[in-house]
């Protein structure tokens, strides 16, 4: 905001009529148009004619911007554009976890929000009677991120399946359940276009290279939509499961990656169980990340012997666990809410039976001012499967709320009462997550 430029209009006179040409420009939103914002030329038959406006950007947000020429003879000519105004910094979320006793309250501090431009700041608040997982910020971090290879492409469109049971999702990200619905459309689109002829993944688009774990990641979406009633083309599913079957099956190939590979086949039934499990067995004697132990249990679980599953699963240690690779996106923050969302999905755990581990990745999602797409899907797919649906009773000002589960909101920012101040009303401990998002005023401390 406050930028000034130049915009240069090049008009060619191709086929219209020679004569006098009058040209406006005109600006709605965050970009004004500064004088001259009008011109007059001659244009005849082959000429070109150059006028050059001044803009100046008034706020963050999007401007539209619409030219008019009225040429000697007959209708105008109007054509309109969007011109997007954002800082020169990157958007960015800090986060504040807390404790609050039964029939306390806790006051918000505003300095959280001081040196943040006002324009595309958002504050929100989670409470839970478990560690809360703001997944306000982190889908609304997913919508807004730029970019789309193939694991960005999928880290932002699987948490949207999940966005209609996760509280203040549509709100957070200003659209409906159709909007969802689309976005998640053009993902499986784009991924499909990104499908190399032998099933694999490009990491950009069909040609470039490809990595097993990347299919798996990609095929884990696919399916969970197609569970959910959204439609995959069968070549893309088909080709993709059967280039899962080999990456499970080759013995010489990334034991993580096979892993990932056959806990999918197993999700979905694809593939003979007898040698899903002989390739879970052999990769069980293996010395596995944390991530492919419980891929492997899982996939014992899928298979329907959930005795074996449950004995891996108990000899699994997520707070002490095993990061696994670069290639694979990993992180201790990342694996640890994969795993904790895949043994709670196969029933091999419980969120209760998980609570320290979710105070721990709570409380390391809270000390990060960056998280990677990867971080950020698995945390909504973590906080999706913890759903703890006990009774949280909140004021919010004074306001009496209830939720089964967690609470969460988005507050008005500044607040009309000059102050948040949220209670707990209910019989035990809540804890509570405050999120800041915006744009800073200056550059960020590394």
């Amino acid at each position: 905001p406050g930028d000034l430029s130049t915009a240069t209009l090049a008009i060619d006179n191709l086929r219209a009529p020679e004569g006098s040409y009058e040209f406006f420009l005109t600006a709605e939103g965050a970009v004004e148009v500064l004088q001259p914002w009008g011109s007059v030329a001659m244009l005849n038959a082959g000429e070109q004619a150059r006028s050059t406006f001044r803009l100046e950007t008034k706020e963050i947000g999007t401007a539209r911007i619409e030219l008019v020429i009225n040429p000697p003879e007959g209708d105008s000519i109007v054509r309109s554009w969007d011109l997007s105004v954002r800082p020169s910094t990157p958007l960015t979320t800090t986060r504040r976890l807390i404790s609050i006793p039964p029939g306390t309250s806790y006051l918000v501090p505003t300095a959280d929000t001081q040196g943040y431009y006002a324009d595309g700041l958002t504050v929100s608040l989670t409470a839970d009677s478990t560690p809360p997982l703001d997944t306000v910020q982190l889908l609304r971090s997913l919508y807004l991120y730029p970019y789309g290879c193939a694991e960005q492409a999928t880290s932002r469109a699987m948490p949207l399946l999940y966005a209609a049971s996760l509280p203040g999702a549509e709100q957070a990200l200003d659209i409906d359940q159709n909007e969802i619905d689309n976005r998640l459309r053009t993902a499986i689109r784009r991924l499909s276009a990104m499908q190399t002829t032998s099933g694999n993944f490009g990491l950009w688009n069909w040609y470039s290279y490809t990595r097993p774990w990347l299919d798996a990641y990609v095929m884990d979406f696919l399916s969970r939509a197609r569970e959910l009633g959204h439609a995959v083309p069968e070549q893309t599913w088909d080709s993709g499961m059967r280039a899962l079957e080999i990456t499970a099956l080759d013995s010489y190939g990334d034991d993580d990656a096979r892993a990932y590979a056959v806990y999918v086949l197993a999700r979905n039934g694809w593939s003979d169980p007898y040698d899903l499990a002989y390739v879970a067995d052999n990769l069980q004697r293996n010395g596995l990340t944390t991530i492919s132990q419980a891929l492997v249990a899982a996939t014992f679980a899928n298979l329907g012997d959930m005795q074996r599953g449950l004995s891996i699963a108990g000899d699994i240690e997520i707070d002490g666990l095993s990061a696994s690779g670069y290639w694979f996106y990993g992180s201790p923050l990342r694996d640890s809410a994969m795993v904790a969302t895949i043994l709670i999905e196969s029933g091999l755990a419980s969120p209760s039976s998980l609570l320290s581990t979710y105070e721990a990745i709570g409380r390391g999602f809270g000390e990060r001012r960056w998280t990677s797409t990867q971080e950020n899907a698995w945390l909504v797919m973590a906080a999706h499967a913890a759903r703890s649906g006990h009774m949280v009773a909140v004021s919010l000002n004074g306001e009496t709320q209830t939720s089964e589960g967690a609470w969460q909101t988005t507050l008005t920012w500044p607040p009309e009462d000059g102050y948040v101040a949220l209670r707990n009303d209910g019989d035990a401990p809540l804890f509570a997550s405050i999120g800041v998002s915006g744009y800073p005023l200056a550059d960020p401390v590394p």
